[in-house]
């Protein structure tokens, strides 16, 4: 039995080494968001939660597509039973997708600059999860895709269905006003 040699011993490993630093590296580019062009299809990455229906992942904004969730600094509710259902509508958000692997379909690019996507967590389609749990509201003006979730989440009295509240949209338009 021949004993291989400790610098042939020495130069495979690091050779091993190579190889795996460089696959290392060429996958990350793969997945790197920083350099997503907005002619892409499709985004993967761990989002941050910008609020109940918007994403980042790296540098991407994303909006999600035909939902529309109560602005953070939004609450629902009576006089005497407010509760701040736009924190929970982002908080629901953030349980779903922090930490997981988030995949976004691009649908279009907004006004802002946004990606406006449908999203999925493994087999869970995010922007349907929101609505259907009463954490966001069907989109109509630009998409027909959840009304029946919406319909469901609402006789079930589900998230911001459980009470009183203004349309998210309409409560933007009122803050404007207000500014």
């Amino acid at each position: 039995m021949r004993l291989i040699r400790s610098n042939q011993f020495i130069k495979e490993k690091y050779y091993i080494y190579f190889i795996l630093v460089f696959l290392c590296v060429f996958l990350s580019e793969e997945v790197s968001t920083d350099n997503f062009k907005p002619s892409m299809e499709m985004l993967i990455g761990k989002p941050r939660v910008t609020d109940g229906d918007s994403l980042r992942i790296g540098k991407t904004r994303i909006r999600l597509y035909g939902i529309d969730a109560p602005e953070r600094m939004q609450t629902c509710g009576a006089k005497k039973s407010k509760w701040r259902c736009g924190w929970e509508s982002t908080n629901a958000l953030a349980n779903l997708v922090t930490n997981h692997w988030v995949t976004c379909y691009k649908k279009d690019i907004d006004r802002y600059g946004r990606l406006v996507a449908t999203c999925t967590v493994g087999s869970v389609d995010v922007n349907l999860y929101m609505v259907e749990n009463g954490w966001a509201m069907a989109y109509r003006r630009y998409s027909s895709d959840y009304v029946d979730a919406e319909e469901i989440a609402k006789k079930h009295k589900k998230g911001i269905w459980r009470s009183q509240f203004i349309a998210p949209w309409k409560w933007r338009k009122e803050k404007k006003k207000i500014n």
